[in-house]
This record gives structure tokens, C-alpha cells and sequence, in this order.
């Protein structure tokens, strides 16, 4: 897991978090996360982030391992209840599995109604196998795999300028299971949730981190022309044109 999908799921599950306590006083929730075992840095880990909000948290995932408290041998059928989670979670996984469209299937499931589910996975970037790497997602791949769920797409978006500058960025889908759609646990009162900055904000909420980026994008706009005028002729003939007044 890279820093900026730890600064989105931070941002969104405190979110999400005020939300449900402002609207039902429910402060401590059930949180899955999908595809949960812990490949890189401990400090990275969504279930950091859980323990700080002192969310119940739950990982999944189809081995055993560091972060894992469930093991399913179908990523289209988790061992785990209808209705008993009030958020489900799930970061760079979605593009490992085959058919992502069963697995929003089985999230909506156990969600309860008026529940959310945070998914973050990449809309571009190298091929990168765990065993398998099929998909990229697009904002409007997002909202599809929601309607494909029954789930209302509150906020869908990509951050383009990290995918231009470090060839990987990431789309994120939130969405909610509407207070109609069943599901024991019903959380009580939740109104809809609303998301009112873009994901560049969540992403770059580290000052540092934003710092690098305007930085970077400075520097190519700056040398832009230069690398133009090595590809087209044209362009290199007109910078060095020298400039004469016309009398």
C-alpha cells in the first residue's frame, strides 16, 4: 500500500465515521476490509487506521496472514453474515480479482442497510501480478460496479495528476447501501453521505506530499517546450528563431 490510498481511506473512514455519529450517535462500527493482508509497510495498514477511530475491524482475504482474521476459498462468497457490517473496505485488491462485479455482489451483502463501502483501486499504472492483475478503473467504472451492487454511488473520482507524474494513480468509489435494500443490523436514521472535496485533497493532505507535486508539475511545464522542440523539428526551428524587431 503507497501513502496516498493511506491518506484517502484516513480521510474517508473519518468521515464516514462522523457521519454515522452525528446522524445515528453510533461511534463504534463494524469495518471488513476486503482483500486485507498486509504486503507492505505495517504502518501502512487500514487496520491502523480502524484502531485509531476505534472501529471494530475485520480483515479478509483468501490466505492466511499478517492483517487476516478471515480466510475465504471464494472471493465471490465471503464467510460472513448478511447484514452484520457497517462499512466495508477495500484497497488495491480490486484489480487482482477476476470478476470484480461478483465481489461488489457479496459487499453489498453483508453490508447493512444504510452502510458504506470505500474502494480504492488503480486507474492506471504497470502491470504488477498478485497472482493476477486484470483490471484498471475509471470514475465511471466505479459508479458502474455500484448500480451492477445496488448500491448508491455517492463520490466517484481518479487522480490524474499522480498518474501522469508517477505512471500509478488510483480511482475511488464510495457508496451506500440504500435504507430499502434489507439487511439485518439496520443502522438507525443514517441520511445519505456526501463527499464535497476531490480525491487530490485526500490524497495530498500530507503537506509534503502536496509540496512534490506542485514541484514536479512546475519542472514539466518549465521544460516542456524543450521537449517538444526534440521531437518536432518545427517547434526547435521556432525557439531558436532569433528575435528581430520589424521597423
Amino acid at each position: 500500500m503507497h501513502i496516498s490510498s493511506f491518506n484517502t481511506m484516513h480521510y474517508l473512514l473519518r468521515k464516514v465515521g462522523s457521519h454515522f455519529s452525528e446522524t445515528g450517535g453510533k461511534r463504534t462500527l463494524r469495518v471488513l476490509d476486503v482483500g486485507s493482508k498486509n504486503v507492505g509497510p505495517t504502518d501502512l495498514s487500514y487496520k491502523k487506521i480502524a484502531e485509531e477511530f476505534k472501529h471494530e475491524y475485520v480483515g479478509l482475504d483468501l490466505s492466511e496472514g499478517d492483517n487476516v482474521d478471515v480466510v475465504c476459498d471464494d472471493p465471490y462468497k465471503f464467510p460472513v453474515q448478511s447484514g452484520s457490517f457497517d462499512v466495508v473496505i477495500s484497497g488495491q485488491a480490486f484489480e487482482h480479482i477476476e470478476f470484480p462485479w461478483l465481489t461488489i455482489r457479496e459487499v453489498a451483502r453483508v453490508l447493512k442497510s444504510g452502510g458504506v463501502a470505500v474502494i480504492i483501486a488503480p486507474c492506471s499504472g504497470p502491470e504488477h501480478k498478485f497472482p493476477v492483475d486484470c483490471w484498471r478503473f475509471y470514475p465511471d467504472g466505479m459508479r458502474a460496479l455500484a448500480k451492477w451492487g445496488g448500491l448508491e454511488c455517492v463520490f466517484a473520482d481518479a487522480n490524474w495528476d499522480e498518474a501522469e507524474i508517477f505512471m500509478m494513480g488510483d480511482a475511488v468509489g464510495l457508496f451506500r447501501k440504500p435504507e430499502d435494500a434489507g439487511g439485518e443490523g439496520r443502522s438507525a436514521n443514517v441520511r445519505p453521505l456526501s463527499i464535497d472535496v476531490p480525491l487530490s485533497f485526500m490524497r495530498q493532505y500530507a503537506p509534503i506530499r502536496l509540496f512534490y507535486i506542485r514541484f514536479l508539475n512546475l519542472i514539466r511545464a518549465l521544460t516542456m517546450p524543450y521537449f517538444l522542440a526534440r521531437k518536432f523539428p518545427m517547434i526547435r526551428d521556432i525557439l531558436e528563431r532569433p528575435n528581430r524587431k520589424k521597423y
